[in-house]
């Protein structure tokens, strides 16, 4: 079986080192049974589905003489500097590990790792064995890697357009992935309003997952029960023209009486788009979930204070666990004072951590240079950079950068997937700005590489 394998450093001018080279002329070959390619372990935590693995073998470096043969092991040594000083934040040029067996597709992987660790070589105690002094033998090369081995091609799912504010896109690739892979998203904007009704693409959350992961609904037909109406707000673009509000009786819980259906799930986070009306009183909401056997699952509270303003904001309800599954949700609201304020509620949204890898990516606020629409982009730099990039660009400026206080990795298995986008803007509970008169949307496309844990 050939064996190709490279180190390279990604410079304007790839550097290039051939590690298993069988022409006449060679630098740099394999010894004989010394690679034993590492299989990563899996990582409990989010994000990153794989510990960093290790890579150590074997070498022979030659040369036409010994000061040539002493050229291309500090040559090999350097290349492996470079990627200490990239692990170590010295260095913005990654290096990458190339792998292809059989001539078949190349496979890359970043030279990188969290943790210290070494990049170097070791001479051994024969390391003069060859009598012509033409090559070193048994020189022991290591460095960490990136667990997931990718290729160069990349696959794009469907890009289904709709209403930026639409409650749910679905995204489908032809064939479904066998490992958690590394995977991109481009969020191209159109039908914006001008830059002087609408200045900024407002700050929000992407949540992607698995199909049928997530689940949001309309809070104002929940509206029933003491303290519980449905009022109307059109203006400020309220996703079915109404929303529910909360006016409390008493400073006591009060849950409203109608149940919401429900994806079926043990484990979910939920999210709600809520606006405080009162600058004197706060309010405490928490979800309430009805498993399939009846019993009840309290959430816990979260304070929604008078100070921050009185326009709609999404916010974190927290995480709901329960050992068999839940069926329906209510949400308890809890008042600081009575006859100062209200609560309104637009929309809630869950996410059902149980069914699979799901990304939640906040993003900040970005300003538009001019009138023409723009795309937001996550970017995996998998193979390139210690994290993942968030950029808007859009024609006639240049690339904006754009700050995400979370963990913008997107890790993709199977076929099908479901994204969300929640946002607010200003007095809005949309995208667009409340009375701006506009229907912005949105192309979504996920990326996805080729990747393998084993070498192919």
């Amino acid at each position: 079986m050939a064996h190709g394998f490279w180190i390279i450093k990604q410079e304007e001018v790839p550097i290039a080192l051939n590690l298993n080279d069988q022409s006449v002329n060679w630098k740099y070959r394999l010894e004989l049974n010394s690679w034993q390619p590492p299989i990563p372990d899996r990582n409990p935590g989010s994000g990153e589905p794989y510990l960093d693995t290790y890579e150590s073998f074997s070498l022979a470096v030659g040369g036409v003489d010994r000061n040539e043969v002493v050229a291309n092991l500090n040559a090999l040594q350097t290349i492996l500097d470079d990627a200490a000083d990239f692990n170590d934040g010295m260095s913005s040029t990654p290096v990458i590990l190339r792998e292809q067996i059989d001539g078949g597709v190349a496979y890359d992987a970043l030279l990188f790792s969290q943790e210290p660790a070494r990049f170097g070589i070791t001479l051994t105690s024969d390391f003069l064995t060859d009598t012509n002094a033409r090559f070193y033998r048994n020189v022991k090369v290591e460095f960490p890697r990136r667990p997931i081995l990718c290729n160069s091609i990349v696959v794009n799912s469907n890009s289904p357009g709709g209403e930026a504010d639409t409650m749910l896109s679905s995204l489908s690739f032809t064939t479904a992935a066998d490992i958690a892979s590394p995977a991109s998203l481009d969020l191209a904007f159109s039908n914006l309003p001008t830059a002087a009704v609408m200045p900024t693409i407002p700050a929000g959350t992407v949540v992607i997952g698995p199909a049928e992961s997530l689940f949001p609904f309309n809070a104002a037909p929940l509206a029933t029960g003491t303290g519980y109406s449905s009022v109307a707000d059109v203006a400020n673009n309220a996703p079915l023209g109404t929303v529910m509000r909360y006016t409390p009786p008493s400073t006591s819980e009060v849950v409203h009486t109608t149940k919401q259906s429900i994806n079926q799930t043990t484990r979910c986070l939920v999210f709600a788009k809520v606006r405080n009306n009162s600058t004197s009183a706060g309010f405490s909401i928490r979800p309430i979930a009805t498993t399939l056997g009846g019993q009840l699952i309290y959430g816990r509270y979260t304070h929604i204070d008078e100070a921050s303003g009185t326009s709609p904001r999404v916010i974190s309800l927290g995480i709901l666990s329960a050992p068999s599954a839940m069926a329906q949700l209510q949400l308890g609201i809890t008042a600081t004072a009575t006859g100062l304020g209200t609560l309104d509620i637009a929309d809630v949204f869950l996410v059902a951590l149980d069914q699979g890898r799901t990304s939640i990516i906040p993003y900040s606020a970005v300003t538009r240079p001019n009138n023409n629409q723009g795309t937001l982009s996550i970017n995996d730099n998998y193979v390139s950079a210690e994290a993942p990039s968030l950029g808007y660009a859009q024609s006639a400026a240049a690339p904006l950068d754009v700050f995400s206080e979370g963990d913008a990795r997107i890790f993709l298995k199977g076929k099908e997937h479901s994204l969300k986008i929640l946002t607010t803007n200003g007095t809005s509970w949309k995208i667009m700005p409340s009375s701006s008169g506009a229907t912005p949307t949105v192309n979504a496309t996920l990326k996805r590489r080729t990747a393998s844990l084993i070498p192919r």
